[in-house]
């Protein structure tokens, strides 16, 4: 009796958090939340600082403060709809980082650009922000629902509450560094440099994701053969 409930909790711990973290898949879509959770949580409240140069009033602030936030929630639920239509979960993925990387050196501008800060600049690093974060953000956790189901786990509701902790946990953890490392390398080099670095861990993201897209793209041809 005693053996028996033994070797449960054994099979239960195996399929937890510590199955779950043994999923490559895993690592990559936590390494996006966290690179997500790290942009917001730095730009939102450095934007005020970036924008005081430009003598604007409290509305146009306002206004400018929204549009990324606009811009999200206007494209979430349409990235929704095409990656549980099309199944373009993947691919969109792809184009999130680079769509984020774009922004983030425009609004500097990246001292790698031959650029100088505009408010036309700001507008539009702003709308692509928040479009490119729900691209990124809205297929992570699908993804990672199809990864712990093909490692054993099942689809019920036991699994997404282990997603979505390890979710909760890592963003959380993005929001933390984002603001934290962000607001002492902006006080040594400027919101330009800062904003350069963070687009440097959308770029080493981009680079494994495509990889990691590549390697899935072969798998899945050569299954189609095989079967």
């Amino acid at each position: 009796m005693n053996t028996t409930s033994g070797e449960k909790t054994e099979s239960h711990s195996a399929t937890g958090y510590k199955g779950l973290l043994r999923i490559p898949t895993i690592w990559i879509m936590m390494f996006a939340l966290f690179n997500s959770a790290m942009s917001t949580s730095f730009v939102n409240p450095a934007m005020a600082g970036h924008l005081e140069s430009f003598h604007l009033s409290p509305p146009v602030l306002g206004l400018l403060f929204l549009l990324s936030g606009a811009f999200y929630s206007v494209t979430a639920p349409l990235n929704g709809m095409l990656v549980d239509r099309f199944k373009c979960h993947l691919g969109g993925m792809m184009v999130a980082p680079a769509a984020i990387i774009i922004s983030l050196s425009l609004n500097g501008p990246s001292p790698f650009l031959p650029l100088t800060k505009s408010l036309p600049l700001v507008i539009i690093s702003q709308i692509i922000f928040g479009a490119g974060l729900s691209t990124l953000q809205i297929p992570t956790y699908r993804n990672t629902l199809e990864a712990a189901e093909k490692a054993g786990f099942e689809d019920g509701t036991a699994t997404y509450g282990l997603i979505s902790g390890l979710f909760e946990a890592v963003y959380s953890f993005g929001a933390f560094v984002g603001p934290t490392a962000g607001g002492l390398i902006q006080q040594h080099f400027g919101f330009a440099w800062t904003v350069t670095v963070i687009s440097a861990f959308h770029l080493c993201f981009l680079m494994m994701f495509s990889v990691f897209y590549i390697y899935k793209k072969c798998k899945r041809k050569e299954e189609d053969i095989n079967a």
